[in-house]
């Protein structure tokens, strides 16, 4: 699998393209994919599967639709480099430590 080089990147690489770069550096392509062509897409962890979205709060679907908060970073514009950098976090603490995510969800 083709990972997108992340070190050195060109000057003219704009926070929104940079924050792109990042995110498929760390995510399966399938689900860097599913976020940029759907705006969500679902993560499976230990315990719950979670539907990561670039517009609206992350949700796990099969646990009564709860929504999750995560740290009390705001979701914000479609087009703001910050949201990518919120769904790496969420996707890797998912991934890496589940549990963790979970205390630290609201």
């Amino acid at each position: 699998m083709y990972k997108a080089e992340f070190s050195n990147p060109p000057a003219e690489v704009t926070p929104y393209a940079r924050a792109e770069q990042l995110m498929r550096s760390v995510m399966p392509e399938a689900i860097a994919n599913a976020l940029l062509k759907d705006g969500y897409a679902d993560v499976a962890g230990k315990r719950f599967t979670y539907r990561l979205h670039f517009k609206t709060k992350t949700v796990i679907p099969n646990y009564r639709l709860l929504c999750i908060e995560f740290a009390d970073i705001p979701v914000t514009s479609i087009n703001c480099a910050a949201n990518y950098d919120r769904l790496v976090m969420e996707y890797l603490l998912i991934k890496g430590d589940e549990e963790r995510y979970l205390r630290i969800c609201q």
